[in-house]
């Protein structure tokens, strides 16, 4: 997670934080834990300055309230960032290529990318020294991959993170529900999924009809508590 700069290069690497209290959890149970970290740890990025959610905020569905997000550099971004939820079900992850399939491969697209600059993270290496840096992560990488000894690289790094990402999941909003037969749209609601240009306040309770609060609220997908998992 996110911590003052002059904090991690040293204390990081000798310092375990207290672990909080979990029940057993299985090595993909523990490695959506890890990845969840990942998400919201600035150092991910070459000068400590962004994480995965400062583009893809969870206020925003896991997506950005602006138009294309700059990056580490300033340099504005070519496309306005989508958001992530049921990300994991989609079939192609880019807008530019689309040949990515895979979020562990995806992964690596903002995070050392050049057109433009996201994160800024100027190699693999970088990448994983600051990882294998931190104590917190040596014992969550070692339960999530026994069958690599905890082995921290790039790959397992990038996993752990599409681990969490596949945990994304938004189908509670009332659309969602009216689909399933559950419940009934509101007619306001019904009338604006045909985007009428005329008619405001249809297009909003269509758009509110859209909004899983579930998925908004769930404490699951937040910033997670400094403590390390035990």
């Amino acid at each position: 997670m996110t911590r003052p700069r002059a904090w991690q290069p040293l204390a990081a690497a000798f310092w375990l934080p207290a672990r909080a209290t979990t029940p057993s959890l299985t090595a993909q149970e523990v490695g959506v834990q890890l990845g969840r970290r990942l998400f919201y740890d600035a150092d991910l990025s070459a000068d400590g300055s962004m994480s995965c959610a400062t583009c893809h905020a969870r206020r925003h569905a896991f997506a950005d309230g602006n138009r294309p997000h700059p990056g580490m550099t300033d340099q504005p971004g070519v496309r306005n960032v989508p958001s992530l939820a049921n990300v994991g079900a989609f079939s192609t992850l880019t807008w530019i290529d689309q040949h990515v399939t895979r979020l562990d491969r995806q992964f690596f697209i903002p995070m050392m990318g050049h057109h433009p600059v996201e994160m800024g993270m100027p190699d693999r290496t970088t990448l994983v020294g600051r990882i294998a840096g931190n104590a917190c992560y040596r014992h969550l990488f070692a339960r999530a991959f026994p069958r690599a000894q905890g082995r921290i690289d790039a790959d397992t790094i990038a996993t752990a993170v599409a681990l969490f990402e596949r945990t994304l999941v938004s189908r509670d909003s009332a659309w969602d529900q009216a689909r399933q037969g559950r419940v009934t749209l509101k007619p306001e609601a019904a009338h604006g999924q045909a985007l009428p240009d005329d008619d405001e306040a249809a297009l909003e309770s269509f758009l509110r009809a859209l909004t899983d609060v579930h998925f908004l609220h769930d404490p699951a997908l937040a910033l997670p508590p400094e403590a390390c998992p035990a």
